[in-house]
């Protein structure tokens, strides 16, 4: 995908996130937290020949707020310090 494509995907989330009576505050937050990902990443994705779509795009970034919120969950951070 082109720049362009993504940064259209990351307006698309930030548009849904303000639909909060349409889904709800948890994925709201959800919404805008995908689109921040994304806008970090945005070079990661572009001209990626393994992210193709938007679908698998998102799903890379669900899969890594899991491994993340996982391992903040277990407190596994905590040995960190």
């Amino acid at each position: 995908m082109t720049k362009e494509e993504l940064l259209e995907i990351v307006a698309k989330y930030r548009r849904m996130s303000d639909k909060e009576m349409k889904y709800g505050a948890d994925k709201c937050a959800l919404f805008d937290r995908i689109a921040d990902q994304l806008e970090d990443d945005i070079e990661m994705y572009v001209d990626d020949d393994y992210f193709q779509s938007e679908r698998e795009i998102i799903e890379d970034i669900m899969e890594s707020f899991d491994e993340m919120d996982n391992f903040f969950d277990n407190g596994d951070w905590e040995n960190e310090f």
